[in-house]
């Protein structure tokens, strides 16, 4: 199952980034802050991929 580049991937990208921003600001953690843009930005890539025509 590909992740990366699909819709499905795309989804489980922004949800686990969500979820960890939304950790990071109950915490007040700004290391985890930085994760959760990781995992957000590369939802984006993921759908810039998605999004991409051949």
């Amino acid at each position: 199952m590909q992740l990366f580049g699909s819709k499905s991937g795309t989804a489980a990208w922004l949800l686990i980034g969500i979820g960890t921003a939304a950790l990071a600001l109950h915490n007040d953690n700004r290391l985890t802050v930085i994760i959760a843009i990781g995992w957000i930005t590369l939802a984006v890539f993921s759908w810039a991929e998605y999004r991409k025509t051949d």
